[in-house]
């Protein structure tokens, strides 16, 4: 807990906000970021959004951008757990969702074993299967062609790292990118050092598909459609009422949670010299 707090005292202030983005600028990667779902690489480079529980930080280097989010209110962090996370990038600098990568997906549904009598064994909550856990071995990417969404096992994916913890009351999600395509990059932003893009971090305005129906998987590689490629809402994250999320149980999510929506416009570094 008090490696949280140290982080929250010494957070930078938001630069400025323009027609309802925010604009930061990134900071050049001068040492290795661990993707892992901590903030230990993130001291001093974390800025506050306004009067909001809520951090961001932004590096680059030649060929990735890094992002680290962390946000300090179970209200918003429920919907996430439930219905997943998606951080957006418009490689024009506006607020178009144009490449989104989807994690975690939301929760995974084990309905439990079938026993020889045709009846489902019941989970440690006195109901058929096991309470729903975060599914952290997938990842979707949608677009940039409209409507597409791919999903991939997350090791699978050549180039891209995500990762995040929720604990404490405090969710911080990292991840790892790539600019431009390549033979290990099959996945990129479309963007260079010293350009400026737009990054969206929002939560699907729909909760997944009921215990049941959820564990329908499309192959990796597939693609369906889903509405994604248009512009989403705007706005900073608040939450009223609401209960606190975990990375176990059904309730997360549930009514007086608001879900997290945050447009930034970031001006990536160039290297000094």
């Amino acid at each position: 807990m008090r490696r949280y707090a140290v982080i929250v005292l010494i957070a930078l202030t938001v630069l400025s906000t323009s027609c309802g983005s925010i604009e930061l600028a990134s900071l050049w990667k001068k040492t290795d970021v661990m993707i892992d779902g901590k903030i230990d690489d993130w001291q001093g480079a974390l800025y506050s959004i306004d009067k909001q529980p809520v951090f961001v930080g932004v590096r680059n280097d030649a060929e990735n951008i890094y992002v680290c989010l962390q946000v300090a209110d179970p209200r918003a962090v429920a919907p996430v757990i439930r219905r997943g996370f998606i951080v957006w990038f418009d490689p024009s600098g506006g607020t178009g969702r144009v490449l989104g990568v989807k994690y975690p997906i939301g929760m995974s549904f084990d309905m439990g074993e079938v026993n020889p009598e045709g009846r489902r064994e019941r989970g440690d909550r006195g109901e058929a299967g096991r309470p729903p856990v975060i599914d952290r071995d997938q990842i979707e990417i949608l677009g940039p062609e409209k409507n597409a969404v791919q999903r991939f096992k997350k090791e699978e994916l050549k180039g891209i790292e995500v990762a995040l913890e929720n604990r404490n009351g405090f969710f911080v999600y990292e991840l790892k990118i790539p600019m431009v395509k390549g033979p290990d990059a099959p996945v990129a932003v479309g963007a260079a050092p010293g350009k400026i893009i737009g990054i969206s971090f929002e939560t699907p305005d729909v909760d997944r598909e009921m215990p049941g129906r959820s564990g329908d998987m499309m192959p990796p590689g597939g693609g369906m459609g889903g509405g994604y490629g248009g512009r989403g809402g705007m706005g900073g994250m608040g939450g009223r009422g609401g209960r606190g999320g975990s990375e176990r149980g059904g309730d997360v999510g549930g009514k007086g949670s608001e879900p997290i929506k945050l447009e930034l416009k970031v001006s990536l570094a160039r290297q000094a010299g």
